[in-house]
């Protein structure tokens, strides 16, 4: 039986509660980016992003966290929010990656992922 990605993060949720498991997942994200961003050879490079993908998976937990908490007109509403944040992310990325390439600094651009995370983790 194949096992997608976001089953895999659903039986995490389940087995230790949606609440408890993302911001595990979301300091996992923060270690990771800044594993990348000292990175003292390529392999450890990808061994970081590869953690940090693991950490981006909770993005699915912040789902069933919605839709556990609220009734479904409002869960839609905030899925919708959220949704506009990611794609709006996914516009705005490429510049925000560009420029610290641009500077000659690609460590910069982990870095600035890892401050991100953290800001926004202790603003909400």
């Amino acid at each position: 039986m194949e096992r997608r990605p976001l089953e895999s993060t659903r039986s995490i949720a389940q087995s230790y509660g949606c609440l408890a498991s993302n911001p595990v997942a979301v300091t996992l994200f923060v270690i990771s980016s800044l594993t990348c961003t000292l990175a003292p050879s390529f392999p450890v490079l990808l061994a970081g992003r590869l953690l940090q993908g693991v950490g981006a998976a909770s993005t699915a937990m912040t789902f069933a966290i919605i839709r556990n908490l609220f009734d479904s007109n409002t869960a839609r509403a905030k899925i919708a929010d959220i949704m506009a944040a990611i794609n709006v992310v996914v516009v705005a990325a490429p510049d925000g990656g560009a420029t610290p390439l641009a500077l000659g600094i690609w460590r910069l651009i982990h870095a600035t992922q890892a401050g991100d995370v953290s800001f926004c983790r202790s603003r909400f």
